[in-house]
């Protein structure tokens, strides 16, 4: 004790200690905070409800979970911090006074002093999914309270199948590793269920029966993808498969902050995977600092979906990527742009049925941004987005969607906006039924093919089963099929397309489609005038061999590197216009590239729009018509709007100039003595 404090005890010791007593009161009992349920199955459907009271009005609390891993029942160094946000009293994130249902807020919706909030359990982070011991902590973020702890007991659903084991590395047992049984979905990869190893690293994990990868990790350790087992499950089964885990001889540490705060993100769950398909796990801490343990390799960082969402940021689609070679990488920073507008919405059959369970997907139009959502048991979803134009659609692969085709649509937003979209999924009248063969007539399983119909729109998607077989569910009109190119890159083939004009009420069937190996790459890189490289930008070859039309598809890396997989002749390699366009870029001419046994390259320089105005020529008369040419600059789009007094202009059209320019006809010129003409360019 200091001399100043002895000298006010000393004067009046009951007093002060009277004064401590009353303040020490407040402090301890001010909040109080209860889970319920506070014990579910790893397969609950429903909702955890939090409830804080003893709050002040508007008072803001800091909310984390925790997975205990040593189960010990209390928040220490050994447990992973899984979900971390802040809930202030009488708030919700909310847009055009549309509720973003992802971000936690304050439910009741009232200003009384007390907090309740909803979590989802199946739409949290993936290791907050694992069945074991949960841990809330509610605290105060300037310390008006005692942080406050509470469990939530997660139990495995009582299947009468199970997958059991030990997790070793080095021939030692991993004390407390999850594993986790996941499927492959379109194309992702799903999250089913986790568990928790105990310390001698055995683990056992009930599941439905099925077909499933088991995979186990560790933050600290490194997953082998090529080397995960894939088990089928069935009735009353239990099947026994020992995993392994890797020993890291290097680390990446870093931070996922706000782009536009650079305040650190906490609870983030990241995915580490290298260009050798291994993988490891971090988290970002109460700073938004991670630590990522990895093997010499080139790594690419990605987030949770579902934590990104929960959190209100948006999915970069350019993915940070880290050369580790003899030592340790320091400073990596990851910003996250927040969201600030939203795409709600339902999506139905048509027989007005919800469907949940289906997994829809938002890109923004310049290729940086992605956002995801799953419908919910009434079929309704809530993307948060930016103020720009989107395209969203969902993942037609969805098991729920078997026997749909339900279209995408482009949505333009502004920032603080909510747009209301709805979908409805046309029943498939038709199907497209066939095998996928190699040039040997081998069959080629695990491979996704996308048919997509004239005009546009979101595809159908169907994975090849062990014999090559497919069935593309599709309704009358034309359809092109052709491969995913995450699929055809990861098995090293390329895909013809295929064009197939469909009756409805009639299957199209024996489809022969043959992949040929892909025995060398077409490789290069995208850069402005500037030199500057330019990412997202979409990149297609093309080349008909035999006959047969062929494509191979990739996108710029965040350096504007892309690499093509071919094999030998003259490939037509292009860029995808639009996505340069909204870059603000014009279209170059594509570029024919000679194949011949070793790999080739074609690197292309875009350059700026320079906002050139449009010029009117060719006028003439046709029977019934007056028809111009409109000559601007390739890409861009022209309005065309007409007038007969200068004062009055009324729009007729609005055509883009592919190759610079394009014919217009007017049909409605009978009607008057004289019409004029101009063309304005729009973004």
């Amino acid at each position: 004790m200091n001399k100043h404090l002895h000298r006010i005890f000393g004067r009046g010791l009951s007093i002060a200690l009277s004064a401590v007593a009353l303040s020490l009161v407040p402090l301890a009992d001010a909040a109080t905070f209860t889970i319920n349920p506070s014990s579910i199955s790893n397969t609950y459907s429903g909702s955890i409800t939090l409830q804080i009271t003893g709050l002040t009005n508007g008072e803001t609390v800091l909310v984390e979970r925790f997975l205990d891993l040593n189960n010990n029942g209390v928040v220490d160094v050994a447990d992973l911090l899984v979900q971390s946000f802040k809930d202030t009293e009488g708030q919700v994130t909310s847009f055009d006074g549309i509720r973003d249902v992802n971000v936690p807020g304050d439910d009741d919706g009232a200003t009384n002093a007390s907090i309740q909030t909803s979590l989802s359990f199946n739409s949290g982070p993936e290791f907050s999914r694992s069945d074991g011991q949960h841990l809330f902590r509610v605290s105060s973020p300037t310390g008006r309270f005692t942080p406050l702890v509470r469990p939530l007991t997660v139990t495995q659903a009582a299947f009468a199948q199970r997958v059991t084991g030990n997790v070793t590395s080095g021939g030692s047992p991993v004390t407390n590793a999850s594993v986790a049984l996941l499927i492959p979905v379109g194309n992702d990869i799903q999250f089913i269920g986790g568990t928790v190893a105990d310390a001698a690293g055995n683990y056992s994990l009930a599941a439905a029966p099925g077909d499933y990868v088991v995979l186990a990790a560790k933050p600290g350790y490194v997953s082998d993808l090529n080397a995960a087992p894939m088990i089928t499950l069935t009735a009353g089964q239990v099947v026994t498969t020992n995993l392994t885990l890797t020993a890291p001889t290097h680390t990446i540490s870093g931070k996922v902050s706000d782009a536009a705060s650079s305040n650190g993100i906490p609870g983030l769950q990241l995915f580490v995977e290298s260009a050798n398909n291994t993988l490891t796990f971090a988290f970002s801490d109460a700073s938004g600092n991670f630590t990522a343990s990895v093997l010499p390799d080139q790594w690419k960082f990605s987030l949770s979906d579902f934590g990104l969402s929960q959190a209100g940021y948006l999915r970069p689609q350019n993915k940070p990527k880290v050369t580790v070679s003899t030592s340790d990488v320091t400073g990596v920073n990851i910003p996250l742009a927040k969201e600030s507008a939203l795409i709600y919405g339902n999506v139905k059959n048509d027989t007005n049925a919800p469907l949940p369970g289906i997994s829809m997907f938002a890109n923004d139009g310049s290729n940086q941004y992605q956002a995801s959502a799953i419908t919910d048991a009434n079929g309704n979803y809530t993307l948060g987005v930016s103020g720009t134009t989107w395209f969203i659609g969902p993942d037609n692969s969805n098991p729920g969607l078997a026997g749909y085709v339900l279209q995408g649509t482009n949505v333009t937003l502004t920032n603080g906006q909510a747009v209301l979209v709805n979908f409805v999924a046309q029943r498939s009248t038709a199907h497209l039924l066939g095998h996928v063969t190699d040039t040997g007539a081998l069959p080629v399983s695990g491979l996704t093919l996308l048919a997509f119909p004239q005009g546009g729109g979101s595809s159908a998607s169907a994975t090849t089963a062990g014999d090559g077989s497919f069935d593309l569910g599709v309704f009358g009109g034309s359809w092109t099929i052709n491969l995913e190119s995450g699929s055809a890159a990861q098995l090293g083939v390329i895909g013809p397309d295929m064009t197939f004009n469909v009756t409805d009420g009639v299957n199209i069937s024996n489809i022969n489609y043959v992949v040929r190996a892909a025995t060398t790459t077409i490789t290069g890189v995208v850069t402005n005038s500037n030199g500057q490289p330019l990412s997202n930008i979409n990149v297609s070859g093309f080349i008909t061999a035999s006959g047969t039309n062929y494509s191979s598809n990739a996108q710029t890396d965040g350096t504007g590197h892309y690499q093509l997989s071919a094999f030998n002749g003259t490939w037509q390699v292009n860029l995808d216009c639009s996505s340069l366009n909204t870059q603000g870029y014009g279209c170059p001419n594509q570029q024919n590239v000679i194949v011949s046994g070793t790999n080739a390259t074609a690197n292309f320089t875009v350059q700026a729009f320079s906002n050139t105005p449009a010029t009117l020529t060719q006028p003439q008369w046709l029977p019934g018509q007056f028809q111009f040419q409109v000559s601007g600059e390739s890409g861009r789009n022209y309005r065309i709007d007409v007038t007969t007094d200068f004062s009055t202009w009324a729009t007729l059209a609005t055509n883009t100039a592919f190759g610079g320019s394009f014919p217009f006809s007017d049909p409605g010129t009978s009607n008057f003595t004289r019409r004029f003409y101009r063309a304005v360019l729009v973004p």
